[in-house]
């Protein structure tokens, strides 16, 4: 079942030292994903926040890449990686993050996007909101446009700074799935 709640990962992640959780279960991806634009986002928030933690699925064709992107930015220290898994430890991963990146190129979610915002989670990624705006009567997903790393990077600082808004972020995402 794709809903808010406790996710039991979360402690297992806590012991890497961390208190902020990013999640990506996209694939790695360059070319359709931009994947590089969240890592390097990731690494920016990273600087002055010591407790970030980058939870990857580190799958895809641009797996390699994003590994060397890591070490690059140095932040090899500050990302938990996850096997591919099967859709119900997915749930938990999601239930046990605080944020997610999606996708930075294409300008819509995928799967992976909507199983976030099922279950509350809120989502940074690139999307179309005019187009999304245009063909559904709920109006466009409240994801977290980002087009650049430093996009990124101020809407991890504001969901991890002001709970407030990640409480917010977190409802209106769960409520427009719904």
């Amino acid at each position: 079942l794709y809903a808010e709640g406790p996710g039991s990962s979360r402690q297992e992640w806590e012991s890497s030292g961390g208190s902020f959780f990013v999640l990506s279960s996209s694939r790695l991806d360059e070319r359709n994903k931009g994947s590089s634009i969240g890592i390097e986002g990731f690494a920016l928030f990273a600087r002055n926040h010591p407790g970030a933690r980058l939870v990857l699925i580190g799958w895809g064709t641009g797996s390699k890449e994003t590994k060397a992107l890591i070490e690059k930015l140095g932040i090899a220290d500050k990302v938990i990686y996850l096997p591919v898994s099967a859709k119900g430890r997915i749930r938990d991963y999601l239930r046990s993050a605080d944020a997610f990146l999606d996708q930075f190129v294409l300008g819509y979610f995928g799967s992976a996007g909507l199983e976030a915002m099922a279950c509350g989670l809120p989502v940074i990624g690139r999307i179309e909101a005019d187009q999304y705006e245009a063909i559904c009567e709920t109006g466009a997903p409240p994801i977290l446009n980002s087009m650049a790393p430093d996009e990124v990077a101020m809407n991890l600082r504001s969901l991890a700074e002001d709970p407030q808004q990640h409480r917010h972020v977190r409802q209106a995402s769960r409520q427009w799935f719904l």
